[in-house]
């Protein structure tokens, strides 16, 4: 009888056991097809898959801010205390420095607020110009220059504090020491990554004190220029695009020299995707290259001056570098990539200085320009021909036209 009950009892423990997995298993192949009817749900009607999130992003980049002595001598003739209001000099570009998700400038004067504002050819500028640049917009702030020495490492290392202290700036090219130089800065914009670098071929016969423990980037010699290649490579491996601005080439030359279209290549194939050069104070070619992989990477070889008060015409004109990057997945494109040019301008005397988008100025702005005194044929016909012998119509604007009006 007691055998009879165990067995009775073991027949029913496996009944249900069997049952049990019998449903689990139905239940395993019911969920897998209804997961393998959802993924082909996902798959459009017309069997394709649906196309990746597309994101872009929008940068900007100009040129050398030479902050000569009658831009903050007008900046502090707008206050009644003795500081400095650039706001005035900024105020027809800004817009257009607001409007884009990047904005970077060479910024080719230091900010030591322990000595007193100068000029050339020993530049240091009022510290209210770093202010005025966080209000208009930009982010990134490269200080490679041949300049960045004009009062010594305390100077250089004065302004770097000082840049450093606005939380939307990123400061590159010098280094407060040797983990910031190693730490290569990424701004994310629109689920796009951007790498900065910045180096310099000059320096004006200046060395750095090491006592200061500031790190610059001079690419002086090979050694030096395959370290930035390095660190361009890395860079390359930690973000989707790679951005470095370089000051190089001959000032007043709108042609580029051999050791920049050389390294311009070198950056490229390193994994450089937008190169930005400074110091010609003029406007240089801009051209698409192609690295081993077969990507292409632009290069701006120099985008001239965005502010001075030089004193001579092609020295007034400078450019806006526009640029759409877009990402597909993990595929990332230029879709576009203009020069909108910038003119400096001021009436005699080098008075009333401020800049101009091409696109707002006029015939009347033009024939009332100081710089007529040593240019006598600026106008905007001189403007627009020097332009157009310089940058190949691909990269011009759609409304870079001759104003006649």
């Amino acid at each position: 009888m007691l055998k009879k009950k165990i067995l009775a009892f073991l027949l029913t423990i496996i009944f249900c056991l069997t049952f049990f997995y019998t449903d689990s298993i139905i239940e395993l192949f019911t969920n897998k097809s209804d997961e393998d009817s959802e993924t082909l749900d996902n798959i459009n009607k017309d069997n394709t898959i649906p196309p990746e999130k597309t994101t872009s992003s929008h940068m900007i980049a100009v040129g050398d801010n030479l902050i000569h002595g009658r831009i903050y001598w007008e900046a502090q003739q707008d206050t009644t205390d003795g500081s400095y209001d650039f706001s005035e000099a900024y105020q027809n570009i800004a817009p257009y420095i607001l409007d884009a998700d990047i904005a970077s400038i060479n910024q080719e004067t230091v900010m030591d607020n322990t000595q007193e504002p100068s000029h050339y050819p020993m530049f240091n500028s009022p510290i209210e110009l770093a202010y005025e640049l966080n209000e208009i917009g930009f982010d990134v702030i490269s200080v490679a220059n041949n300049h960045m020495f004009d009062k010594g490492t305390n100077g250089l290392k004065n302004s770097l504090e000082l840049l450093q202290s606005y939380d939307d700036f990123t400061v590159v090219g010098a280094y407060l020491n040797e983990e910031a130089y190693d730490d290569i800065p990424i701004i994310e914009s629109n689920d796009i990554t951007f790498s900065f670098l910045a180096a310099t071929q000059l320096v004006n016969g200046f060395s750095i004190d090491p006592n200061y423990g500031v790190i610059v980037k001079v690419i002086d010699t090979e050694e030096n220029q395959q370290a930035l290649l390095n660190q361009v490579t890395t860079a390359n491996q930690i973000s989707d695009v790679v951005v470095v601005n370089i000051h190089w080439g001959d000032e007043y030359n709108t042609i580029p020299n051999e050791f920049q279209t050389s390294y311009a290549q070198a950056l490229v194939d390193a994994g450089a995707d937008i190169i930005i050069g400074h110091h010609p104070h003029i406007i240089q070619p801009i051209e698409t290259l192609t690295n081993l992989e077969g990507e292409e990477a632009i290069v701006a070889y120099s985008l001239g001056n965005f502010l001075s008060t030089q004193d001579e015409g092609n020295r007034m004109l400078g450019g806006l570098l526009d640029i759409i990057v877009e990402k597909t997945g993990d595929k990332i494109d230029i879709v576009s990539c203009k020069l909108k040019p910038i003119i400096t301008h001021y009436t005699q005397g080098s008075f009333n200085v401020t800049n101009y988008m091409y696109s707002d100025y006029t015939p009347e702005l033009a024939s009332t320009h100081g710089v007529i005194e040593y240019t006598p044929t600026f106008s905007m016909s001189y403007i627009y021909e020097m332009i157009s012998n310089v940058i190949d119509e691909e990269y011009l604007p759609e409304d870079f036209i001759l104003a006649d009006k």
